[in-house]
């Protein structure tokens, strides 16, 4: 685990150096080398910085934890039923679209993981966790 955290990063301070010392937009990429050391360990696959699949992930991510992490979201907690009512109410809906998206993904990734399992030899988390569901 410490081999991929330093891994990651070096790589981003590539990334970081690839500018040259300029200003440029940091909106998200700091949450770049974090997902990836997640992600590789957890399914044995890293991303590149400029992979737009993982570029949609992060921003999808960053978007619900902010949607998820605002305070006026304790309204739909107590009362859930107002969004059966007004399904839009705070932008429900939309959050309800992103966390599908983000667990696509995911669901993706398991499956890849069930068709090339090898119980004699696992890979990552998800091998081992499968493995053990069996």
């Amino acid at each position: 685990m410490e081999d991929v955290i330093l891994e990651e990063v070096e790589l981003f301070k590539g990334l970081i150096d690839k500018h040259n010392g300029e200003p440029f937009d940091f909106k998200n990429q700091f949450n770049l080398p974090i997902l990836n050391a997640l992600w590789r360990v957890t399914s044995g696959e890293r991303f590149e910085y400029d992979n737009q699949k993982f570029k949609s992930i992060v921003d999808r991510l960053t978007e619900m934890l902010q949607r998820i992490g605002n305070p006026s979201n304790i309204v739909i907690m107590l009362y859930p039923w107002i969004t059966k009512i007004y399904p839009k109410f705070m932008d429900r809906d939309k959050t309800l679209r992103i966390q599908h998206e983000i667990l696509d993904f995911i669901e993706e990734s398991v499956r890849t993981h069930q068709e090339n399992l090898d119980p004699a030899a696992p890979n990552d988390y998800t091998d081992t966790v499968l493995i053990e569901m069996d």
